[in-house]
């Protein structure tokens, strides 16, 4: 007979398992509650996206076809009736792990406001703020570029080489990203807080990897009132480079213990 903390034990590893298979790079689809139409055949639910109701949820291509289609494109959609309320633009991002992509969307309590991460390779590139109204989008903003201009004159004042020909820093998550069997599932640092604000807690850098001493690293937090559309809070710390382990021992990043 099996003691409390082996079914304990057991049932973990149960829901761990299928917790790796229901992910959009396994090929989970979760099932909508009434069929897509016709042109929406080659696109699926991306799971963990659904608003806390499921009135809402976001779709993208079905994994199996990702590669398959001209163009890959990100909306929010309404699915009892469906219908599509918005595309969310991602440029050029895939959000599949294999191509150094990946997704989190979190929804506050009412389901009148999304949070959509679409990430990098070491972290976010974009993090969009949508506003729904009566079945439309009210708004939507690019958190990840007002956080920009936030920290773009320290950046200037540090007079670092840029992280590349396009960018001039990047966002790093650090060890605020949970993975799952090399599946992000969630990213903190964006969420909703009791009040319906968004709080921001971010890394910006030249250089993610942190032995380079000429890289510029920030950490940025902020409070996000969604109704007055600004910042009512906010702070900006420089991270120095940190020893090279190679050379000195260190007891790792120094905002790890933030």
């Amino acid at each position: 007979m099996k003691t409390l903390v082996q079914w304990s034990v057991s049932f973990l590893l149960v829901a761990t398992a299928l917790a790796q298979q229901q992910t959009y790079d396994a090929g989970f689809e979760p099932k909508p509650p009434s069929p897509f139409p016709p042109e929406f055949v080659d696109y699926q639910i991306l799971p963990n996206t659904f608003s806390r109701d499921h009135r809402y949820a976001f779709l993208y291509p079905k994994r199996s076809r990702l590669y398959e289609l001209s163009e890959s494109r990100l909306y929010v959609a309404a699915l009892e009736p469906f219908h599509v309320v918005s595309e969310i633009p991602i440029g050029n991002r895939s959000l599949a792990w294999n191509a150094h992509g990946y997704y989190v969307a979190k929804w506050r309590k009412d389901g009148s406001v999304a949070i959509f991460i679409v990430g990098a390779k070491w972290g976010p590139d974009t993090v969009w703020v949508i506003k729904l109204q009566h079945g439309i989008v009210a708004k939507r903003i690019d958190l990840t570029a007002v956080v920009r201009q936030e920290v773009l004159p320290d950046y200037k004042r540090s007079h670092s080489q840029p992280y590349n020909d396009y960018y001039d820093f990047i966002f790093d998550s650090e060890d605020r990203q949970t993975v799952l069997d090399s599946e992000p599932v969630a990213e903190r640092g964006w969420h909703f807080d009791e009040a319906g604000h968004i709080m921001i807690d971010c890394t910006c850098t030249t250089d993610p990897k942190p032995f380079d001493p000429q890289r510029w690293m920030v950490r940025f937090q902020g409070v996000w009132d969604i109704a007055r559309e600004r910042f009512i809070e906010t702070s900006i710390t420089r991270i120095p480079p940190e020893p090279n382990q190679s050379l000195e021992p260190t007891a790792g990043r120094r905002d790890a213990q933030i």
